[in-house]
């Protein structure tokens, strides 16, 4: 092979690259991404704190994995061990991986409460699910919001 073909290989090559890291996050511009999940109920219904909420949200960068949050939150003022008012919102920071390409990454949010109506005098267990869509390439730290409203039964 002469000097001309190692040029244009080399050239060609490049150009390849070039094009295919135009659709990758610069590692130097690595994102972090914020999911943030903020829960409502109706008024008159607490949250259990005996049976503690759980909430997943699936990876939208390792599919198949699921990462679970610890929940917190206001505590019922007439019966503080035992429910809460209202809960703290709910945040996943998410490092985005290298080389993942711009645009939306899906997610599932699933989340179990124990809720009681105040009004009617009864428990129940609620499932809530949520999608959103995880944007990458914005440059900034993007946040989603995602609202779950458990409804009095």
């Amino acid at each position: 092979m002469n000097r001309l073909q190692v040029a244009a290989l080399w050239v060609g090559v490049a150009i390849f690259s070039w094009g295919s890291a135009q659709n990758e996050v610069p590692p130097e511009t690595a994102e972090t991404v914020t999911v943030r999940l903020v829960v409502e109920t109706e008024p008159g219904v607490l949250i259990s704190r005996l049976n503690p909420p759980i909430v997943e949200l699936d990876d939208p960068f390792r599919l198949g994995d699921a990462l679970t949050a610890t929940v917190d939150g206001e505590p019922y003022l007439d019966d503080p061990e035992f429910y809460y008012a209202r809960l703290n919102p709910v945040i996943w920071e998410l490092p985005v991986p290298q080389g993942a390409a711009p645009g939306g990454y899906p997610a599932d949010i699933r989340a179990t409460f124990a809720l009681c109506s105040r009004t009617q005098g009864f428990c129940f267990t609620d499932e809530q699910t949520a999608m959103t869509t995880v944007q990458v390439g914005g440059g900034a730290n993007e946040t989603v919001v995602v609202r779950l409203r458990q409804l009095e039964r």
